[in-house]
């Protein structure tokens, strides 16, 4: 009888997980997961960005941190950073893409002794909003991400070598408009927090060269939607890749002249549809004189519809004694027909006493 009943047992929860997984709303969330980071990427470094979205290796203000955390070097005993990330439109033949309007950062750094920096910083890593063509159906849903990231960099140096840590805690909102009867009524909302770490390292054997690299592990999350403050039947999840950057970075003797390559890597292919990120990022920065300094560069973008994006960029920056005024300018070329060109400006500005 025992074994009878056992095996009862094991027939009813073969059938109820058979039904279940037919009727279930289980489902990869496209908002909440990286199909459209060609554009929803913020770049909150107009040092970085004015030089190819580079500085793995670097060293510096507070704002490369989300490069990677060992970056971060400052000079002097305190430092405040913030920027502003503002995209034009992206418009092709199935929807618009446009921006969030608070795609801001904002970082301070202390320099606890020789050995050990720290600080803290808010960013908005990822955001935008997308308008499907009306002209496909008017029944379409517009939809909209915006994230909210809050870091706590950690960094100790020791000879040659700097070892970095961002504690982030990060914040994910999704939002739809949703159709009733021909009448779009805005409503559905989902988000979720996740902690997660991000480690670095940046070595640097001789004065004129260094050599960076960085990796922050990917994550599933589930969640779920609400209509007003009713949750609705549905269980989405989100998924993100482990990234990895690695980089390097060659200088004159005098710290003139920096030549800078990175490479960064996600492993998307696990999310159906995608396949892995492999992009490459040039770029050169030269010194004119005590105030002013000149950037330029180039980088690849992989697409959710396996093309690459190719931008050019340049910047400048302008230091007043302990101030520092910082412009970036980021232009798509050559893309596929199926991508909405765009561009990209960054500003930014530090204070550091």
């Amino acid at each position: 009888m025992k074994q009878i009943i056992i095996f009862s047992l094991i027939i009813v929860f073969c059938f109820y997980s058979t039904i279940y997984s037919q009727f279930s709303f289980h489902y990869l969330d496209y908002t909440m997961s990286p199909y459209l980071e060609y554009y929803s990427t913020n770049i909150h470094s107009s040092v970085s960005a004015g030089k190819g979205n580079t500085g793995v290796a670097s060293s510096g203000d507070v704002s490369l941190i989300y490069l990677n955390p060992a970056t971060l070097n400052i000079t002097k005993k305190f430092q405040v950073n913030a920027g502003y990330n503002m995209k034009s439109k992206s418009i092709n033949a199935y929807h618009t893409l446009s921006q969030n309007l608070y795609s801001f950062s904002f970082a301070c750094a202390y320099r606890v002794n020789k050995n050990f920096q720290m600080g803290l910083a808010y960013q908005n890593d990822y955001s935008y909003e997308q308008e499907p063509q009306y002209m496909l159906s008017p029944y379409l849903l517009n939809n909209n991400l915006e994230t909210h990231s809050f870091r706590v960099p950690v960094v100790y140096e020791y000879k040659f070598l700097r070892i970095g840590m961002n504690i982030n805690l990060s914040y994910y909102k999704a939002s739809y408009l949703e159709p009733d009867e021909a009448i779009l009524i805005e409503g559905i909302t989902g988000s979720f927090w996740k902690l997660n770490p991000e480690i670095g390292t940046v070595i640097t054997p001789i004065k004129e060269f260094s050599i960076g690299a960085s990796f922050i592990p990917g994550f599933k999350k589930d969640f779920q939607y609400k209509l007003i403050n009713e949750v609705l039947y549905v269980e989405p999840y989100a998924k993100y890749p482990n990234r990895i950057k690695i980089g390097t970075e060659i200088r004159t003797s005098n710290n003139d002249t920096k030549f800078t390559f990175d490479y960064f890597y996600a492993n998307t292919s696990y999310i159906k549809g995608l396949k892995d990120q492999n992009d490459i990022h040039l770029g050169f920065e030269q010194v004119i004189d005590e105030n002013w300094t000149f950037r330029c560069g180039f980088f690849s973008n992989r697409t959710i519809y396996d093309d690459r994006i190719y931008f050019l960029t340049f910047g400048t920056s302008f230091k007043f004694y302990n101030y520092s005024f910082n412009l970036a300018g980021l232009v798509n070329m050559g893309i596929d027909s199926s991508i909405g060109e765009y561009y990209v400006l960054n500003f930014g500005a530090g204070y550091e006493f």
